[in-house]
């Protein structure tokens, strides 16, 4: 199967995820995917709305979280009780979010700390779409070029008018457009994605759509539209 990303309302792990739902993907096999993070989702729960799905989780005792060594987060994943295949493609997108951020503040990997993706969001998001291409039997994935927009929250949270700087790292060699609207279309999670595990999408030349999945963000972000995500079998390639 190939899965091909439709990038022009940007892209983020939550709503990547989330169309993966929208497309047929039980949310009861999500659930127990995510029963095998170090913390749990104390509730998993759908939004479906006309524009597309979205996903909520809870956490237990969930507040503000301090940052982490990088480190510590690839070895959470690692640890997680689920096949190794199922995990491979989200270490691989991790590993690519360290990349950029060590690159960004000019230090090792191994000295980097993560704030807001050492939420425990990040995880779910990374390990859910990873069991999404493994349900949907995803052997390539294919994408247009990205939005960005000029927003993004620093590391206290705070609200920035300008592309994140891990979003600006990431598609390096990616085709992207650029708006001025003060919308984060794009986060690193879905910039990391995309540059880690997909392929232009000039590269399909036919198929036959197999599902087709809508993904929105929880909590609803104004500005924000759906990504589309397309499930198909390719005859050839370009």
């Amino acid at each position: 199967m190939i899965l091909s990303i439709d990038g022009s309302a940007g892209v983020s792990g939550d709503r990547l995820l989330a169309a993966f739902v929208d497309a047929g993907w039980p949310v009861s096999r999500l659930r127990g995917v995510l029963a095998q993070l170090p913390v749990p989702p104390s509730v998993v729960r759908l939004h479906r709305r006309r524009e597309g799905t979205a996903v909520e989780f809870r956490w237990p005792g969930r507040g503000r979280r301090p940052p982490r060594p990088a480190h510590e987060i690839v070895r959470a994943l690692r640890r997680c009780a689920v096949p190794a295949g199922l995990r491979r493609p989200a270490v691989t997108i991790l590993r690519r979010l360290i990349q950029a951020e060590a690159a960004v503040h000019h230090c090792p990997p191994g000295r980097v700390l993560l704030y807001q993706l050492s939420e425990p969001d990040t995880l779910a998001d990374l390990l859910g779409f990873s069991a999404g291409l493994a349900f949907f039997r995803i052997r390539r994935v294919v994408a247009s070029p990205l939005l960005v927009g000029a927003r993004h929250r620093d590391h206290d949270g705070r609200g920035q008018s300008a592309p994140g700087p891990a979003v600006c790292r990431l598609p390096v060699g990616w085709p992207v457009w650029w708006s001025r609207q003060a919308v984060e279309y794009t986060t690193p999670t879905g910039a990391a994605i995309v540059t880690a595990l997909a392929r232009p999408a000039a590269e399909v030349a036919a198929g036959r759509v197999m599902a087709v999945g809508r993904g929105m963000p929880w909590p609803p972000r104004p500005g924000l539209g759906p990504v589309t995500l397309t499930i198909l079998t390719a005859s050839r390639y370009a």
